[in-house]
């Protein structure tokens, strides 16, 4: 209770006791006594500070005094003004004369010896009194005490001093501010110099200190006609050790040029078996023209003698391989590479149209593979030096036309040269290969993009959001493949434009979540029932951080979300959490056990029984090769097998979930960059892998999609670093595997992150980035 409360009972009752008193109601009532009762705690002077109602009778009784009304201390009901004569009425305190206490109400006046409470015995404090406590300095607040038992109680409601902070406050109650501190937080500082290349700044206040200098500072002396080192000089006194194939010498910077190399200068290479040029090799990169078969050319030198012009082999028209070696001349190049090596050359007529594939994945040194059609000398229609996922082969994709003569050149990177097997596989259709239609596009079908996503509803294919080289978009179109026709997804309502974002089908709606826009990470998602052609927003949740390239799956009842990466680099997730949308609840996952944060993973769930997501691979700066199992039962995690034939790590790959109790992963990117062409298949229930079979498997890649057909894994597309692929494989996991080309003929163009759905007996690939790197529309229907 306030004081001033306490101060205004106790007076009121004193008015209504004296009057009692008055009327003879309790002619031995003691007013000292009652004044001690009632009495609200000491003023900050010492006395009682309380106001009475003095009886000037009973006064009289006392003190022989006529009171006016201001009490003095002296009369038993108010305690003596601090007028050092009189501490002592017989009952009240003294006010503070510095020898007689008080009432137990305040603490003594000032006099240093212990308190009086009216009745001659030594006391502390009279019940129910209070006073302040504490601080009120700086960021400090005094509390209360209460007297109980005739002894002070703990302070209350008091805030005491914190530690300093550089905060523009006093912190610690010592009426100073911020001592200790250079700065105060959002000032900043003028720092550096604009001398040379180097530039002047700012220094921000950070926690009470000056941070680093926003601006450029001097950097190490170097040889490029700048003061580097912003000392006003340039390039001085720099120089360098330099050597020539014939020995070493020094030479110096001159207007930002190396000069003046002192070492022998090595003498021109000629056909003679004599190193000339102080190289260590002899007779190396010597050429000269000849005439051939496939017009001018070249050829080489080596132990002393040319070598000759090259021949033209020929390939049968049903592709297999040819074994050589390019010791030969050297005379044709091709845009990637090939222009000093020797190459060997072989014509090639198809008997179908479609992609054909060639390469030299068994060489024995780094190859170079580039294709020509109609003559020898004609315009290239291909050419790559590198695409077989390891080792110095290369391999090349190539779309040719029945009838017409393809030259293949095998050449060699730079000077490269030696053993070879050149294989060619012509364009397949029919049989065990499928077939490829065309994807109709009549109707509204979407514009060109990837990194979008799309759904198979049991009728229709629906694609939504993506990227189109310059935007993220917001809009979708959905197919159907008995009509043949696309029909816009409704855009009233939709989701913010976005890419890199997840949607699972529940049976009769699509729901989106996440990705990223032109603004940063996506925090919604979104609804969408193609019966209505309607959208319910999904707001954004608390439960979960936004996110972009992660997985989610749909259990049955409902979508769990996993794993994925910030806007900034650096920021991976381990979190994730599920959402009802009968409820529109999210539930948060535990971490307990959870394999750790990665984007780029893989996500399937399981069949039959308790659902269980199964995550695995993905990375952070590297990719990782474990994973973890999420049971929809007590929503526990627990981790897939880390032994025996696990793949290796890799990211952007693929996995389906088969019939039975089986996942597959296959392809994707290795921790050092290359694609790779391996996976395995784990079993769920023994928690086990094996490893797919590698004999007759498709090209290494990345960044390509993958179905379940009912009894095989059909991959198709992606890319092996720039090299985009319009080829794929089924995959039959049944004993040891089996790996079974797809049709080339009639085949999409080349893409890699593109999507892919499964209708229950075709695979529908749409969109995505194209061989020139932009963003393609359209797709195809493949029939295995």
């Amino acid at each position: 209770m306030p004081r001033g409360s306490i101060r205004e009972r106790a007076a009121g009752g004193a008015v209504l006791l004296g009057l009692f008193v008055a009327a003879g109601c309790f002619p031995s009532f003691d007013m000292g006594r009652f004044d001690e009762t009632f009495d609200g705690g000491a003023d900050a002077d010492g006395s009682e500070g309380d106001v009475a109602v003095e009886d000037d009778a009973n006064d009289g009784a006392e003190d022989g005094a006529v009171d006016d009304d201001v009490p003095d201390g002296d009369d038993g009901v108010v305690p003596d003004e601090g007028d050092g004569d009189e501490g002592e009425d017989g009952e009240a305190p003294d006010g503070g004369d510095g020898d007689v206490g008080e009432d137990g109400g305040p603490p003594d006046g000032g006099d240093g010896d212990a308190g009086d409470d009216g009745d001659g015995e030594a006391g502390v404090c009279g019940d129910g009194a209070e006073r302040a406590c504490g601080s009120d300095v700086g960021e400090c607040v005094a509390g209360t005490e209460t007297c109980a038992g005739g002894a002070w109680g703990a302070c209350t409601g008091a805030v005491g001093p914190a530690t300093e902070s550089c905060n523009g406050v006093d912190d610690d109650c010592d009426d100073g501010t911020d001592e200790g501190c250079t700065c105060l937080p959002g000032e900043t500082n003028p720092c550096g110099s604009d001398e040379g290349e180097c530039i002047a700044g700012l220094q921000s206040c950070t926690a009470g200190s000056w941070g680093a200098c926003s601006g450029v500072g001097p950097g190490t002396e170097d040889c490029d006609n700048r003061d580097d080192d912003c000392d006003s000089l340039t390039d001085e006194s720099l120089s360098r050790a330099c050597t020539t194939a014939c020995g070493s010498g020094a030479e110096t910077c001159a207007a930002g040029a190396w000069v003046g190399c002192t070492a022998p200068a090595p003498g021109t290479e000629t056909c003679n078996n004599i190193d000339d040029d102080c190289d260590g090799a002899t007779d190396e990169g010597l050429t000269r023209s000849c005439s051939w078969a496939c017009g001018s050319g070249t050829e080489t030198c080596a132990a002393g003698g040319w070598s000759g012009c090259p021949t033209v082999g020929t390939m049968p028209a049903a592709g297999g391989t040819i074994t050589g070696i390019t010791s030969g001349p050297s005379g044709l190049a091709g845009s990637c590479e090939g222009a000093s090596a020797p190459e060997q050359v072989y014509s090639w007529t198809p008997s179908l149209s479609g992609v054909a594939v060639i390469d030299t994945c068994s060489a024995s040194y780094d190859t170079v593979l580039y294709v020509r059609a109609g003559t020898c000398g004609a315009a290239e229609a291909g050419c790559i030096d590198e695409g077989c996922g390891s080792g110095h082969g290369s391999r090349l994709e190539l779309p040719v036309v029945a009838g017409t003569v393809y030259y293949i050149v095998v050449d060699g990177y730079g000077t490269g040269a030696g053993s070879f097997g050149l294989a060619v596989t012509p364009p397949l259709s029919g049989g065990v290969y499928g077939s490829w239609a065309p994807l109709p596009t009549a109707g509204s079908p979407p514009s060109a993009r990837y990194r979008h996503t799309a759904v198979w509803t049991g009728t229709e294919m629906i694609i939504w959001g993506g990227y189109n080289d310059s935007t993220d978009l917001g809009n979708g179109s959905r197919f159907n493949p008995s009509t043949g026709v696309w029909t816009a997804v409704n855009p009233s309502g939709a989701p913010s434009a976005r890419s890199g974002h997840t949607a699972v089908w529940t049976g009769t709606e699509m729901i989106i979540w996440g990705g990223s826009g032109s603004s940063g990470l996506s925090t919604d998602g979104g609804r969408y029932n193609p019966a209505t052609d309607s959208w319910i927003a999904i707001p954004a949740t608390a439960v979960l951080e936004t996110r972009q390239y992660h997985t989610a799956v749909w259990t049955g009842t409902e979508m769990v979300v996993w794993g994925g990466s910030g806007w900034t680099g650096g920021t991976y997730y381990q979190t994730g959490a599920r959402y009802n949308p009968t409820s529109g609840a999210w539930t948060a996952l535990t971490t307990s056990s959870a394999p750790s944060a990665r984007d780029d993973q893989t996500a399937v769930v399981t069949s039959g029984g308790t659902p269980t997501m199964i995550v695995w691979g993905g990375g952070t700066s590297s990719p990782v090769n474990t994973g973890g199992r999420l049971d929809a039962g007590p929503w526990a995690w627990s981790s897939t097998s880390t032994g025996g034939a696990v793949p290796a790590a890799r990211d952007s790959h693929t996995a389906v979930w088969t019939t039975g109790s089986r996942m597959i992963v296959w392809g994707g990117r290795e921790y050092d960059g290359d694609r790779s062409a391996t996976g395995g298949v784990y079993d769920a229930a023994g928690n086990a892998w094996t490893a797919t079979s590698i004999t007759g498997a498709p090209a290494a890649r990345s960044m390509h999609t993958a179905v379940w057909a009912g009894s095989v894994m059909i991959v198709w597309g992606g890319s092996n670093v720039d090299d985009y692929f319009a080829t794929g494989g089924k995959y039959d996991p049944t004993g040891a595997g089996t790996w079974t080309p797809t049709a080339t003929v009639g085949a999409p163009p080349s893409r890699r992150l593109q999507t892919a759905v499964w209708t229950g007996t075709t695979m529908i690939v749409w969109g995505g980035l194209g061989s020139t790197d932009r963003a393609i529309a359209g797709g195809g229907i493949y029939t295995p």
